[in-house]
């Protein structure tokens, strides 16, 4: 085996680097940038955009996932989760009023 091939340990350190860990927080924090861009909130690479229904679809995975795991999460990823909830749908009623 040649060792053009194989990823040397510098490209796979640095791959490791830029790629999250895929965690409970790594989602629920997706979710919740998600949604605070379709709120109109914070701009993607495309500008300030607004979809309040694809917020509130946004949102309402956030609920489903709090839902399911009930009883299951760390107490810092519970208070995350019922903050960045509550965070977005006081932003989401403020918009839709």
């Amino acid at each position: 085996m040649s060792s053009d091939s194989a990823p040397d340990a510098a490209t796979t350190a640095a791959d490791s680097a830029a790629t999250p860990a895929l965690d409970f927080t790594t989602i629920a924090l997706s979710l919740h940038e998600s949604a605070l861009i379709l709120l109109g909130i914070k701009a993607d690479a495309n500008g300030m955009q607004t979809d309040l229904d694809g917020a509130r679809y946004q949102i309402d995975m956030l609920g489903v996932l709090a839902e399911k795991t009930k009883g299951n999460l760390t107490e810092d990823e519970d208070r995350l989760l019922r903050t960045v909830l509550y965070e977005l749908r006081v932003a989401y009623t403020e918009r839709v009023r």
